[in-house]
């Protein structure tokens, strides 16, 4: 132990003089207080910091407006006219007669043979009328020929005492078979034809 007395004798020792610290020592002592301090906060805001990252990230997505896309504008189609079809008739090869058989006292049509002479060749074609004694002869070839409409025995008939006749000006002629018949039409006169002609020749025969 110690003794509190000066050696030799019973003199207390004198208080030795406090010797003043280092600043050097002072000032790193300083230093690494403030680090603990700082490391200390920095632990405790990275704690707080994570708890409320989600709260943030909430609140910056909630308070960020959405941006809605334009609507992409789409013109409207033009459409297209349906072209208008167009018919073309089909051109008939040479010329068209047509005509009506009838008795003009009562205007009543009657069936019978009418034949189209060429009178170059000599040539004939023969069509019937219809019930209402109308005729068509197609595909003429270019040329001049006459028409002839046998009269029927009931319109000779509806004449007696009286003279057939033609109210178009045809002529009522005979013809002789080869067996020797003669049989009775009108005849028109002559006409010359060109393929696309149309012509219309009706005897309208009358009792005079």
């Amino acid at each position: 132990m110690t003794s509190p007395y000066e050696p030799g004798t019973l003199a207390p020792l004198a208080p030795q003089e406090k010797r003043p610290r280092n600043a050097k020592a002072l000032w790193i002592g300083g230093l690494g207080g403030g680090l603990v301090l700082i490391c200390l906060l920095g632990a405790i805001l990275l704690l707080v910091g994570r708890s409320q990252i989600p709260a943030i990230a909430e609140l910056f997505a909630s308070s960020t407006p959405t941006i809605t896309p334009s609507p992409t504008y789409s013109p409207t189609p033009t459409r297209t006219p349906t072209p208008t079809r167009t018919r073309t008739p089909t051109p008939r090869p040479g010329g068209t007669v047509t005509g009506r058989a009838f008795f003009a006292d009562t205007n009543t049509p009657f069936q019978t043979t009418v034949n189209l002479v060429n009178d170059n060749s000599q040539t004939e074609l023969t069509v019937e009328t219809d019930r209402q004694g109308y005729y068509e002869f197609t595909g003429i070839t270019t040329g001049t020929y006459q028409i002839e409409v046998i009269i029927p025995e009931a319109v000779i008939a509806a004449c007696t005492n009286t003279h057939l006749t033609s109210e178009t000006g045809w002529s009522v002629v005979y013809r002789i078979t080869g067996t020797g018949l003669f049989i009775p039409m009108v005849q028109s006169d002559e006409f010359h034809i060109s393929a696309g002609d149309e012509i219309n020749l009706t005897p309208g025969l009358a009792c005079h």
